[in-house]
């Protein structure tokens, strides 16, 4: 039998609501999204700028939600609590939730590499203890909350995920989130848009520092431009274990030397002076980095390093995160249709170089998103690391990425689409066997629909 998550009179507590439908539940789980419930689930009915939850109640019920909270009682058999508003209650529920778990909480946030660093945590503590981590990429103001219900109270480790559009996010999902060791994988230009500055990023991703009590742990990117920032926030809060991760003599965590093997790439390196050595099989720095901020958090949980470094070692990456796909024809395709920004687009082409294949290296690349002013220069300055790559194709599509495609259309052969079914249709003239591609973009281009194309037109006989 599944085990209960929360009670009816908890929920009530937690809510603070007096008008409950009756109080004889308790719910397994809990979804902000009718249409990923489970039996059992409670389902909270959030009220957003275009889509009201209420309005899938039904549906909620009819795939097995155990109740509903919502901002007014619906005509409805089914059981429900009643609050003001539904927003506010979920953070609620997130910050009665962090009351109770007994484990040790880790926040994870910075401009890439987040979600990463968070599966690559999560593999390794679950090594040594009952561990709970943000599921997919839930990391924001009302995903956190979320993930903080979602936990068992009696986990020895969660790894929580903590993003941001605006300013003044972090700070108050740290404060729910209260981390014994707060991380911040690095600082670069993403959603720059909402900010003035790289530097007011740094300080809006130090914030997570505010969270973590004086006897915690502050993780941070000893070689970053912004490593200054995120060290003075966490002194002035007082944090008593500050360490940095990078290549840099005063790193606590330092990368020594990474090479290929044997189609893995090798990464040695030493904590606190303890050497360790670790593999993946994905080229890379970023990845080697985000490793280090794991081992350095297994270290100063007091965790075994050499049996930290052996299940790290068994690390693949999410779907559409870099993940390599190996097609018909031996062709390769790099998934990295997730996200994009500057720094894990210079990231993911850096690795792409890093691979070594018999046939052409073609990169698509769609526009980054949320850049304001900066945007068009900074879809140019991906000009050196594309050429770095190796890349002999390069197909761009979207406004931004036309800049990139004038900068370079006299380096390379370059393609440029404003349709993705023109760009699949040159995709599929040009690709050979034993050609490699690389596809990367914001989430909101939509290049999913390359991939799935791909994938239909290239399947394995």
């Amino acid at each position: 039998m599944t085990k209960s998550l929360w009670t009816a009179y908890e929920i009530c507590a937690a809510t603070h609501s007096s008008l409950c439908s009756r109080d004889n539940w308790a719910a397994t789980g809990i979804s902000i999204n009718s249409k990923d419930i489970n039996p059992g689930d409670l389902f909270v009915a959030l009220k957003g700028e275009k889509v009201d939850g209420h309005a899938f109640l039904e549906e909620a019920f009819k795939k097995g939600a155990v109740a509903a909270v919502v901002d007014h009682a619906p005509p409805t058999p089914h059981h429900y609590v009643v609050v003001k508003n539904t927003f506010d209650a979920l953070s609620d529920i997130g910050r009665t939730a962090r009351n109770r778990l007994e484990g040790k909480i880790i926040g994870v946030t910075g401009s890439a590499g987040k979600t990463s660093t968070k599966d690559m945590l999560a593999l390794v503590l679950a090594s040594f203890g009952k561990t709970y981590a943000t599921k997919r990429s839930f990391n924001s103001t009302a995903t956190v909350p979320l993930s903080l219900a979602s936990a068992d109270p009696s986990i020895d480790y969660g790894v929580f995920e903590v993003g941001m559009n605006h300013p003044g996010e972090i700070d108050r999902l740290t404060k729910m989130v209260r981390p014994h060791i707060g991380i911040v994988t690095n600082v670069a230009p993403a959603h720059l848009q909402n900010f003035s500055s790289v530097e007011a990023i740094a300080y809006e991703k130090g914030s997570l520092f505010l969270g973590v009590p004086s006897n915690g742990v502050a993780i941070l990117p000893g070689d970053n431009l912004h490593a200054k920032i995120l060290e003075t926030i966490a002194r002035k809060n007082n944090i008593q274990n500050i360490y940095m991760f990078g290549k840099s003599d005063d790193c606590h965590a330092k990368l020594l030397k990474s090479y290929e093997k044997n189609g893995l790439y090798h990464h040695e390196a030493t904590i606190f002076g303890k050497s360790c050595s670790f593999h993946f099989s994905m080229p890379g720095e970023h990845w080697a980095m985000n490793g280090l901020i794991t081992l350095l958090t297994a270290n100063a949980l007091g965790l075994d390093l050499e049996k930290a470094c052996a299940v790290l070692s068994t690390f693949t990456p999410s779907e559409r995160r870099g993940v390599p796909l190996f097609l018909r024809d031996n062709i390769l395709l790099i998934d990295e249709s997730y996200n994009a920004n500057p720094l894990s687009m210079h990231s993911a082409l850096e690795s792409f170089g890093l691979r070594t294949v018999e046939g052409k290296k073609i990169a698509i690349l769609g526009d980054m998103r949320e850049l304001g002013e900066a945007s068009e220069s900074l879809h140019k300055d991906l000009k050196d690391a594309v050429l770095k790559s190796g890349t002999s194709i390069l197909i761009t599509y979207g406004d931004m990425m036309h800049h990139l495609h004038t900068a370079m259309e006299k380096s390379l052969d370059c393609y440029h689409f404003n349709t993705l079914d023109s760009l699949i249709e040159k995709l599929f003239d040009i690709l050979k066997p034993n050609d490699a591609m690389m596809v990367k973009a914001s989430l909101s281009i939509g290049f999913i629909k390359i991939i799935h194309a791909l994938q239909q037109k290239f399947l394995k006989e």
